[in-house]
């Protein structure tokens, strides 16, 4: 079995004003949605300046629930502190 690789999910406009509206409601700086790729690739360059946000149990909720509208995965990231 091998790893499955990730690309930027393709969103309908709906979905995109979905993350969006969950992103203002976690008070996360970006939420970023990837979906699997079949077509190998290398790896991805870090973004910089972003880290992992830290959310809670009901904020966790609420993206697990988006991630199943959107048939994506979404992380949730905030801005760096310098």
């Amino acid at each position: 079995m091998t790893n499955p690789t990730w690309k930027w999910a393709d969103l309908s406009p709906e979905q995109q004003r979905l993350l969006s509206d969950a992103e203002r409601a976690l008070g996360a700086d970006y939420l970023l949605a990837f979906e699997p790729m079949n077509a190998p690739r290398g790896p991805g360059e870090p973004v910089r300046g972003i880290e992992a946000a830290p959310l809670s149990d009901s904020e966790l909720e609420c993206l697990s629930g988006l991630e199943s509208q959107l048939r994506s995965v979404v992380v949730a990231y905030r801005r760096r502190e310098p």
